[in-house]
């Protein structure tokens, strides 16, 4: 479940210099029953407030601290992790962005100990880091992007990634959005 809604909205005329944008989810694990004490341990929430702002026509910034939340880790892991992420977005022609990712946990768990990490504890998560393009058509953006984060929600990613994009832990994405105009 996605909740996404606009608090403030920056402005042409820049007497509203930024926007501001709420996100947040809430998740249910598609995992075996079996792997949970309780049906409320399969919950994971998210929530990120992200600042953004268009410089000029050709390139926006944005800032987003955001807190993850699981009803059920292992005891070396936190239940809320704080973050922290960086993007930007760079127009190198009509139809073309360069987009940057930079997103840096910053709880930081217990080292685990060998029973923790047999029930899925794990080292404090790495930051991630994505460089991509982004082709945009009168109806449909198009993105492709290298990343080291594998989860579908962001709270999977900023909890438990253990990938450094810097030593070769890359993936490959690909979105389709598909644009309305009404």
């Amino acid at each position: 479940f996605n909740l996404k809604g606009a608090i403030l909205q920056q402005t042409r005329s820049n007497s509203t210099p930024l926007s501001i944008t709420y996100y947040g989810n809430a998740t249910i694990s598609a995992l075996p029953e079996s792997n949970f004490n309780m049906v409320q341990d399969r919950y994971s929430y998210f929530n990120q407030i992200i600042f953004a702002k268009r410089f000029n026509d050709n390139f926006s910034m944005q800032f987003a601290p955001s807190l993850s939340h699981f009803n059920a880790v292992t005891s070396n892991m936190k239940n809320d992790m704080f973050a922290i992420a960086f993007g930007a977005k760079i127009k190198v022609s009509p139809g073309t962005n360069i987009l940057i990712d930079y997103s840096q946990p910053l709880t930081s768990y217990d080292d685990p100990t060998p029973a923790d990490i047999a029930l899925g504890g794990i080292k404090t998560p790495k930051p991630g880091f994505s460089i991509g393009a982004e082709f945009n058509t009168s109806a449909h953006a198009f993105q492709i992007f290298a990343s080291n984060y594998w989860g579908i929600v962001p709270q999977q990613n900023y909890m438990y990634n253990q990938n450094d994009f810097w030593s070769g832990d890359i993936l490959i994405g690909f979105n389709i959005t598909r644009l309305y105009n009404f």
